[in-house]
């Protein structure tokens, strides 16, 4: 079977053995139904693979030390969250886990809900978030609906200590849901094995990072500086320190990759700042109830705007994955494309 672009909208004609076409409604993180480069499809184990120009095989040295940094750590920092369509109400635990014996053999059954672009709600997807790209944001309109949604059970790990999960015991859980994940994309139902994350621009998310480590008094003789001594500050301990220094300077594709287990995946990549049509009412459309959070920024000065050409290339040098592997995937980097 094989689908064929229908201009951005969100009815896709399906080619079949028939000797007639058929629509079906496409789900709403189906690529071919979305403008050009607000959404693109990614395979991120593919990417370390691949060793021609615009490939990731000259970062598996940083995608290694990445690897054996998560083994020394007492815990498991992998983040997503899991959300099914709850076809039997009854097989929900009344925090919002799924516990029914026949609930996996149930929730393949279609449903009819729809986003507010006229998109199906996907029965079974899995939310990648990434530090500093609206993940916050996500969870905690997700979190509203938890347990309250009658149409859909969540499913959130965050933190293996907070959940009271021992470190082995939360990987192998994560890598049983990758592989139950790349089992649904095998089979021929763009309803389930939706697996999607949202992006942003490394030079915008490393200003944000910045922001974030600063106010965890984590950023050493930087903390108590302020403006473009700040971040000039900030770009030398991170070219020092590695970004393995702090999980908020973790590339993005090493963060994508390192959720997936490493497992072969599609992954539907949205920019961050289309994040409000996919979630700004209630949790990732499901749910028209739940209130967007005010998100305020105390700005006087635009943060980017203390950024020289010189300054702008060695942020762009420490994310070049993430410059590179975006690229690779049509999402372009502007802030990083600019200093070319």
């Amino acid at each position: 079977m094989e689908a064929t672009k229908q201009g951005g909208g969100i009815l896709q004609t399906i080619v079949t053995d028939e000797p007639h076409q058929v629509e079906r409604q496409q789900h709403m993180f189906e690529c071919e139904g979305l403008p050009v480069q607000s959404c693109a499809y990614a395979w991120p184990s593919r990417f370390f693979d691949k060793e021609e120009k615009g490939g990731g095989w000259e970062y598996r040295d940083m995608l290694l030390r990445y690897r054996k940094l998560e083994e020394q750590s007492k815990f498991l920092r992998t983040n997503y969250i899991d959300i099914r369509y709850n076809i039997t109400t009854s097989a929900s635990g009344s925090d919002g886990a799924w516990t029914g014996p026949d609930y996996e053999a149930e929730w393949h059954n279609d449903n009819e809900l729809k986003d507010h672009r006229g998109g199906k709600i996907p029965n079974h997807m899995v939310y990648l978030h990434l530090h500093k790209v609206g993940g916050t944001y996500v969870r905690s309109i997700c979190a509203a609906r938890r347990g309250i949604d009658k149409n859909f059970v969540f499913d959130t790990y965050y933190n293996t200590a907070q959940r009271h999960m021992g470190k082995e015991v939360g990987r192998q859980k994560l890598r049983s849901l990758m592989v139950e994940i790349r089992d649904e994309q095998k089979i021929d139902d763009p309803g389930v094995g939706v697996v999607f994350t949202f992006v942003r621009d490394p030079l915008e998310r490393f200003v944000s990072s910045i922001g974030e480590v600063k106010h965890q008094g984590k950023l050493g003789n930087c903390t108590k500086l302020i403006g473009k001594e700040l971040y000039e500050c900030g770009i030398k301990r991170v070219q020092d320190m590695g970004t393995e220094s702090n999980i908020h300077f973790k590339p993005q594709i090493m963060e994508i990759y390192d959720i997936l287990s490493g497992i072969d995946l599609r992954v539907s990549l949205l920019p961050m700042h289309r994040l409000g049509e996919f979630a700004g009412k209630g949790c990732l459309d499901l749910s028209q109830e739940a209130q967007d959070p005010k998100r305020k920024h105390s700005w006087v000065v635009d943060p980017m705007s203390y950024f020289d050409n010189v300054m702008r290339k060695e942020v762009c040098q420490i994310y070049a994955a993430d410059v590179t592997f975006l690229s690779s995937v049509g999402i372009p980097s502007l802030g990083c494309n600019m200093t070319r």
